[in-house]
């Protein structure tokens, strides 16, 4: 399948360099590469026992991990049950192994933990086997359990200590383990429809099926400014909406509310989709507090939302169950949650004043973080090669960090016309769609233009007023034609790009808008 795709996207490439074809001829697709990138989607994507199956039938292994660095940490620091999770569907050398389960039998003795050393050494079977092939290594770990105190010297011969055995575990584990970019599967194949639309074998706004190979060309859409309410979404006087989000096709509309529950609305009729079965039982997706944020993933197949006690969780949209829980994301309230580009890992801000990344496969907290802002962080803006991260703060600033090393690499300040001493808050950073720009939205009658790739504002759309229109919301539409801003006016503020003008106007709320 893959080895298909890949020739049948360089074949346009041939034609025009005939002087190059057999090097291009001579590409080929290792068979076991094929196999490695179906698992990999499989293990992405919770499919274990298709897993598995792949791994027994072809005998082809996916020892990988998020990162290496990690992984010796990981061992470094005693956490063995997260190290134990990572191997268990990896295929190592049983040496390897039996020196990895020796030295945590060796540490549950350590700390009085007997029972369980003695469970280890009896119902592993890496370390039966021992007994059967390495007599006497077996019989000191046996004596070593069964001994009513804890001896170094028994535990650790030759001079070692327990930090010298995990370094030297976390060295010879390494070198069996790889890091492999994410997704590469998607990735392929997206690479090579790439190379069919630039060869001209497909058009630019086509909808693939990539199953079938069909190709559904949709009419050009024309974006206009709205100029009337189209649908209202009523709630009970209980309840007060905080947050609400579109996925990316716009098939869903979820909103999260005060009393924590999160729902999902037809948006044709303002109703609740009673098509989700979970919706029609009554069972909604909730939090224990308010919710402060949602976030669709890129196929709008999952759902991040972050509440005002820091967790933050992963929603499987068409059952409403929980994926994934992250219990300490922050120590305050979550002000933004977002799927990181490769869709990997998990983008969240919040009013502890950090930005964090955290691992959707893992589950791990904190795995980045990003410190320096002196008040709290309301958004965060990962580019398209995920090398910056952009973040919007109540302090008045917006920092530019490097994603890999978290070093901050520059502070864009507000405009010099303002009170230092009392800067408006920057409240989020949006990218304008097929532009190298990012609009920095701040507390102000004015939005501005950012060009990433000289690292400045070059233009700044205003409204025209002065005083009490101050910005408090911004989006832009999906091709990138209109730029809209909601004041504290209560006003829709409707700014045409290109001509980088206000085009329309519209009252959108008789309340305050949050």
């Amino acid at each position: 399948m893959g080895d298909g795709l890949v020739r049948e996207a360089l074949d346009p490439m041939r034609k025009k360099k005939k002087k190059k074809k057999k090097m291009s001829a001579d590409l080929e697709v290792d068979s076991k590469d094929v196999i490695k990138l179906l698992m990999q989607f499989c293990e992405e994507n919770g499919l274990g026992k298709t897993y598995e199956a792949l791994q027994e039938e072809s005998g082809v292994t996916l020892n990988t991990v998020e990162s290496v660095d990690g992984f010796q940490a990981d061992i470094k620091n005693g956490r063995w049950d997260t190290v134990l999770k990572a191997v268990s569907s990896m295929v190592l050398p049983s040496e390897k192994l039996c020196d990895l389960y020796e030295q945590i039998l060796v540490e549950m003795a350590e700390v009085g933990e007997m029972d369980v050393a003695r469970q280890i050494l009896r119902e592993t079977d890496v370390l039966r086997h021992m007994s059967e092939t390495q007599h006497e290594r077996h019989a000191r770990l046996e004596n070593l359990c069964n001994k009513t105190f804890f001896e170094i010297r028994d535990a650790y011969p030759n001079g070692a200590n327990k930090e010298k055995r995990r370094a030297y575990l976390a060295t010879q584990l390494s070198t069996e383990i790889t890091v492999a970019p994410k997704s590469r599967l998607l990735t392929l194949l997206s690479h090579a429809l790439k190379y069919q639309r630039q060869a001209g074998t497909l058009p630019d706004t086509a909808r693939y099926d990539l199953f079938r190979g069909i190709v559904h060309v949709h009419s050009e859409i024309h974006e206009t400014h709205p100029t009337a309410e189209a649908r209202s979404i009523k709630f009970s006087a209980n309840v007060t909406p905080e947050c609400a989000a579109f996925s990316p096709d716009g098939f869903f509309f979820g909103t999260g509310s005060l009393d924590g529950f999160i729902e999902i609305w037809d948006i044709e009729t303002g109703k609740l989709r009673t098509d989700l079965s979970y919706q029609k039982a009554g069972k909604l997706m909730m939090h224990d507090t308010c919710v402060l944020c949602l976030n669709f993933s890129a196929d709008g197949n999952m759902l991040l939302s972050g509440c005002q006690n820091g967790v933050i969780r992963v929603w499987k949209v068409s059952t409403g169950v929980c994926l994934r829980k992250f219990e300490r994301a922050h120590s305050k309230g979550v002000t933004s949650v977002k799927f990181t580009r490769d869709g990997s890992q998990v983008l969240s801000t919040s009013f502890d004043g950090t930005a964090k990344v955290h691992g959707l496969k893992s589950g791990k907290v904190g795995m980045k973080e990003f410190r320096g802002h002196t008040s709290y962080v309301n958004s965060a803006y990962q580019n398209e090669s995920s090398t910056y991260l952009y973040t919007s703060s109540a302090d008045g600033t917006v920092r530019i960090w490097d994603f890999r090393s978290l070093s901050l690499l520059s502070t864009i300040s507000p405009p010099s016309s303002h009170s230092l001493s009392d800067p408006p808050a920057y409240f989020d950073v949006i990218s304008i769609p097929h532009t190298e720009f990012v609009l920095l939205c701040s507390r102000n009658p004015f939005i501005e233009i950012f060009d990433t790739t000289i690292g400045k504002v070059v233009k700044t759309i205003r409204s025209g007023k002065s005083s009490g229109g101050d910005f408090v919301a911004v989006a832009v539409s999906p091709k990138g034609e209109w730029i809209y801003c909601v004041g504290e006016d209560k006003l829709l503020y409707c700014f045409h790009y290109a001509k980088e003008e206000l085009s329309h106007t519209m009252k959108v709320s008789d309340k305050d808008i949050i």
